[in-house]
């Protein structure tokens, strides 16, 4: 079976991999944006440990195997109305969380370097959206399709979302309890569409909206500077 040794064997390999990898960046205070900034060559760990992501997580599934590459090239299947306005309601919620939680770390003042140039700024948020790409075509993608002929779909699910958790154990509480019903969601939207495109794009959209208006607002103020 295709997805009994190589695929799994991958799936393994690569999540410990990029596991221990976020551990380190966490070790040296460099695991989100946030902290990188707060360190001369912080943008730069953090650019590093995205494109390890893209290889790690994205690179060998479709080098391994044919099986998943629709969920990747295929448009998304909405079977019905309803689930494409669930998806849209969704989308609109992820605008509004975002758009608040930004505004709130602003309010409270925050830590960003505004002696970034642009290119760095940009360079940064391309580096992360192919690392989302790359992070839900092996959550959303390989690891949960290849589960659910060996657990079914509940308990493909449940597995899923746990060893997404564990990715954001180095987060705070917040986010690390608000990952597990998103996480959720995400396999769903995956599993109903055949697509890991709606669950990207709303995993792109939440960081795009934060982490964009963190480097691009001039209102922050640097301990660098």
């Amino acid at each position: 079976m295709e997805t009994s040794s190589p695929i799994l064997l991958y799936s393994a390999v690569s999540y410990l991999s990029y596991f221990l990898i976020s551990w380190g960046n966490k070790l040296m205070n460099n695991h989100n944006l946030s902290d990188a900034l707060n360190n001369i060559k912080g943008l730069i760990l953090l650019n590093l440990k995205y494109l390890s992501g893209i290889i790690l997580l994205g690179i060998p599934g479709l080098l391994l195997s044919d099986k998943y590459k629709f969920l990747l090239y295929d448009h998304p299947t909405f079977r019905n109305e309803n689930l494409l306005t669930i998806w849209i309601v969704l989308l609109f919620s992820v605008v509004l969380i975002s758009s608040l939680s930004v505004k709130k770390l602003l309010f409270q003042g925050g830590t960003i370097s505004n002696s970034l140039s642009f290119i760095q700024r940009i360079t940064y948020l391309s580096i992360r959206i192919l690392f989302l790409l790359a992070y839900e075509f092996y959550f959303r993608g390989v690891l949960l399709f290849g589960l659910i002929p060996l657990l079914g779909l509940f308990s493909a699910i449940t597995v899923n979302t746990f060893l997404y958790a564990l990715q954001h154990l180095f987060d705070s509480k917040k986010e690390f309890i608000g990952c597990i019903p998103f996480g959720i969601i995400l396999c769903l939207l995956s599993y109903n569409t055949l697509s890991i495109w709606p669950a990207f794009i709303l995993h792109a959209t939440l960081a795009v909206i934060y982490e964009g208006s963190l480097l691009f607002n001039n209102s922050f103020k640097t301990n660098l500077s």
